[in-house]
Parts: C-alpha cells; structure tokens; sequence
C-alpha cells in the first residue's frame, strides 16, 4: 500500500514540478516579450495582467511542490527537543492531520469561491480577441488546494506506518567550500572608528 501511495505521489510531483516550470517560463517569455514591445512603442497591458495572473498559478504550484518535498512552511521547534521515535511520530501525525484539514477546508472554500466566480462570468480582460474569464485564473485555487491537502495526508499515512520516504529534493546545494581567513582582505576601520 505504502508503495502504490509513493508512487502515485511521485508521479503526481512529477506533472505539478513540469506544469509549475512551464507557467514560471511562460511568464519569463512574456515579460521579455512585454519589455520589448514597450520599448518598440507597441505595449500590449493585457501581458502584464496575464503574467499577474500567473503569479498566483506560480504560488500555489510552487506550494503543492513544497508539499511534496516536505519543504513547506513548518515550525518544527517542538521535534528539536523530542529524542523519542514515537513522540516525534505522534507529532508528524498531528501536524499533517492538522495540515490536511486546514488545506481540505481551504479548498472547499476556494471550490465555493470558484463556484462564485463562474456564476458570475466576468470577463478579467480580452487579449488577442479572446475573452479571458476571471474563473480560469482561479481554478488553480482549490486544485492546488486539493493537491496540497493530498500530500499531508499521504504524509500522515507514513507517519502512522513509521515510513520516512527518501529525499524528494531534485537538487541538493552544494555545500559552500570554506574560505580560510587568510584569502579574506583585511577590514579597515575608517576615520570614525566604524568597520
């Protein structure tokens, strides 16, 4: 069971990471694109609010990946002083119950907002003669959402079972060589005794 729940996880990081690369490099190319035409004398104001729009895209993307790769926000100030296995077990199962609960219920609001929003129908502004919906922008809330909420809970699932899945990092810093204090230059103090 562990397995199949990893695996699912794993492909589902692997389509969220693709689709927030390709949103993030949509909005690098369209930016370029909006800075050249503004300099040519020929700006198009619906990039800009297209790539605001993407931003919010880029958030909670970037939000269901950090999920993933454990690498959300999270104040683990308790788990530096508990020593025991199962203390830190009984604690990684509260906070991704809590966790999922809160993001499941934050998607149930942002389905009823989204619902709202298709209700309705505002047009968030036409670009190439396409009307753009508001909506559109905003399915990304509770799916998001949803994808977060998802992770915790798979994370719960490890946790009960005492599973710790591997490093889901894609790319792990290198560690800065260190500087011996002979390559840094001297500080010198100026007139007035700073440094």
């Amino acid at each position: 069971m562990i397995a199949t729940i990893e695996k699912v996880e794993h492909w589902i990081a692997k389509i969220e990471t693709a689709l927030l690369a390709f949103v993030v490099g949509l909005m690098v190319v369209l930016a370029f694109v909006e800075v050249v035409l503004k300099l040519s004398g020929h700006g198009i104001p619906q990039l800009a609010q297209f790539n605001r729009y993407l931003v919010i895209w880029v958030g909670f993307l970037g939000g269901t990946v950090a999920s993933y790769q454990a690498r959300h926000i999270n104040i683990d100030v308790v788990t530096k002083f508990v020593k025991s296995r199962t203390a830190n077990r009984v604690i990684a199962i509260a906070v991704n119950v809590s966790a999922m609960f809160l993001a499941f219920l934050l998607m149930a609001v942002g389905i009823s907002y989204l619902s709202d929003m298709i209700d309705a129908d505002k047009v968030g502004f036409v670009g190439f003669g396409i009307p753009f919906k508001d909506w559109w922008f905003a399915v990304v809330i509770p799916f998001g959402l949803g994808l977060m909420g998802f992770h915790f809970l798979a994370r719960t699932i490890y946790a009960i079972v005492g599973y710790e899945p591997p490093d889901r990092t894609e790319h792990k810093p290198e560690a800065m060589p260190e500087i011996a204090e002979a390559q840094l230059p001297p500080v010198v103090a100026d007139e007035g005794g700073a440094q």
